[in-house]
This record gives C-alpha cells, sequence and structure tokens, in this order.
C-alpha cells in the first residue's frame, strides 16, 4: 500500500432543526495543535470516496452507516510537505444528526460541531477557509 501524495478533505456537516453544523478536529499538540477538518491521504488502492469513509472511521469514529451522503470533489488545492507537492480535493459529507464522534487520540484531541461563523473563526487554515466558502455556497448556508 502506497500512499499518493493526494488527500482529501472532508467538510463533515449534520443538519439540526433548520441549521447546518460542521465537525471541527483539533490536531495533537505534536502534530501541528491545530482545528481543522477530516482529511487524509490517498493510498494506491483507494478511491477518493474510500479515503474519505476510512479516514472519518479512523479519524473520529464514524461508521459509513451514519453517512447520508458525500458530495464532491467542489475545490481542489496545492501545497507543499517539506519537498513533496499536495494535492488536496474538497468534499462535502453530510453524516446523521447527533452522530457520536470518537477521536483517535494519536491524531486528535478535541472535536466541536460549529455553526456557520464559529466554523470560520475556528479554521486556522487559509486553505480551508477558502473551501470553506465553497461549501457552504453549495449548502446555500
Amino acid at each position: 500500500m502506497t500512499k499518493l501524495p493526494i488527500r482529501v478533505n472532508a467538510f463533515v456537516y449534520q443538519r439540526k432543526d433548520a441549521e447546518i453544523e460542521f465537525l471541527c478536529i483539533k490536531r495533537v499538540p505534536d502534530d501541528g495543535g491545530f482545528w481543522q477538518t477530516v482529511t487524509g491521504t490517498v493510498h494506491n488502492d483507494e478511491s477518493f470516496i474510500g479515503t474519505i469513509t476510512r479516514e472519518m472511521h479512523e479519524e473520529c469514529g464514524i461508521d459509513s452507516s451514519d453517512i447520508i451522503r458525500i458530495e464532491g470533489p467542489f475545490y481542489d488545492f496545492e501545497w507543499m510537505k517539506g519537498e513533496t507537492k499536495i494535492r488536496e480535493f474538497v468534499y462535502a459529507v453530510e453524516v446523521k444528526s447527533g452522530v457520536a464522534v470518537t477521536l483517535a487520540p494519536d491524531e486528535h484531541d478535541e472535536y466541536k460541531w460549529c455553526d456557520r461563523d464559529n466554523m470560520f473563526k475556528t479554521l486556522e487554515k487559509e486553505d480551508n477557509i477558502n473551501a470553506a466558502n465553497i461549501i457552504l455556497e453549495h449548502l446555500n448556508a
């Protein structure tokens, strides 16, 4: 299983009453300590959708049976990790309202469901903020 320089970025959301809430997860301090959405590297034997479902399960304990729909990609961007150029594809993933989140403690130490405004206050990376704007436009949120 080879990891490719390709990643997926899943904006996981749930509908609560008339509102949409987005899942933000915080990386452990040893890995940056910043807030983000669910992300993961595509393996050479995986589809993008397969990577999303695997990462949601590994990072957040969200099972594929809790996923209502996966849409995208809506946006992609490139960034450098050392000498490697990474290309990241952004998706919107709706989950059942009230789904349980169980973080992988070696990767993330906090999570929160954020409304639109709080999501923008929480996300720290410019590319994630740009992606959030595109996702919100798609969801009309």
